[in-house]
């Protein structure tokens, strides 16, 4: 049985403020529910790709909206390219 994942809230100050119908909170809260339903490595590479799609500064960010490390992300940027 795979092991529950808590669901992360963002602490991005977009997610902080307080409209929740702001587009890129939406976006922020459907990234962490589909985390909450995969396994690690599943994660980890989700959050690679996200980090890489946004560019400068995406793993930061990422971390920032999932509460993964930043190192875990940048494992996932480094499977993501040697895959490639």
């Amino acid at each position: 049985m795979k092991k529950a994942v808590r669901l992360n809230h963002c602490v991005c100050p977009i997610c902080q403020a307080s409209d929740p119908r702001h587009p890129e909170r939406l976006r922020h809260q459907q990234i962490n529910l589909l985390l909450s339903v995969m396994d690690a490595r599943q994660r980890r590479l989700f959050a690679a790709y996200e980090a890489e799609r946004i560019g400068q500064g995406g793993i930061s960010q990422v971390a920032r909206i999932t509460g993964l490390d930043r190192k875990t992300i940048r494992k996932g940027v480094n499977e993501l390219l040697i895959s490639a």
